[in-house]
């Protein structure tokens, strides 16, 4: 899910609105791109996958990077410091696995060597992320084309009283790039080929997840 665009208006807003009663506005961060889960879906206290991107106007290679997010009590936790680094795509990223503790999918990024401090303000405000997956809801990903698990899901529903949401990784922003980043899902499906266009670290991950 990408929520860049939607983070740069509202740094933008802010802007305006200081700008309008004559305070004085600091600079406007550069918008930064953010992916969670797979296709956007996450669940409450699942360990979840969770890319930070710009290109190389917006992070640099190397730059420190930290995400806070929501603990159950509504208090923002910090992740341990990520090192952004360039990706092939000529864009920059770090990446962090992260687990949210409320649905209201509150983040907060900072950026620059004081990320490692004891208490480092954030450099980009309160971002809410939506695609909270429901507790009651099965999760099943997949990479590669599985035309017939999209129905077999809803025929096994109908028969069970269940929810399942399939989800196609391939389309989605974030990758597992650590076993517990699978932890949302309730089954993971690799079809034929589909190995061959994962990163070796995905396929370690995926492999490290069933031995778990």
């Amino acid at each position: 899910m990408r929520q860049g665009t939607a983070f740069g208006f509202q740094h933008a807003l802010i802007v305006a609105v200081l700008a309008a009663a004559g305070g004085v506005a600091r600079a406007e961060p550069p918008p930064l791109d953010v992916a969670v889960g797979f296709d956007g879906g996450w669940r409450v206290g699942s360990w979840t996958p969770l890319v930070i991107s710009s290109t190389t106007a917006g992070l640099r290679d190397g730059e420190p990077v930290s995400v806070w997010v929501e603990d159950p009590d509504g208090q923002f936790v910090r992740s341990p410091p990520a090192v952004a680094a360039a990706t092939a795509a000529g864009r920059v990223e770090a990446r962090f696995s992260v687990r949210f503790g409320r649905p209201t999918g509150r983040l907060r990024i900072g950026r620059g060597p004081t990320v490692s401090a004891p208490e480092p303000p954030p450099t980009h405000g309160d971002l809410r992320l939506a695609g909270s997956i429901p507790s009651t809801e099965r999760v099943i990903v997949t990479y590669g084309r599985v035309p017939a698990g999209s129905r077999a899901a809803r025929l096994l529903d109908r028969e069970q009283g269940t929810t399942t949401r399939v989800i196609e990784a391939a389309a989605a922003g974030a990758i597992a790039f650590a076993a517990r980043d699978y932890d949302a899902a309730d089954a993971v499906i690799v079809c034929g080929s589909a190995v061959a266009d994962l990163p070796p670290s995905a396929v370690a991950a995926h492999d490290a997840w069933v031995s778990n």
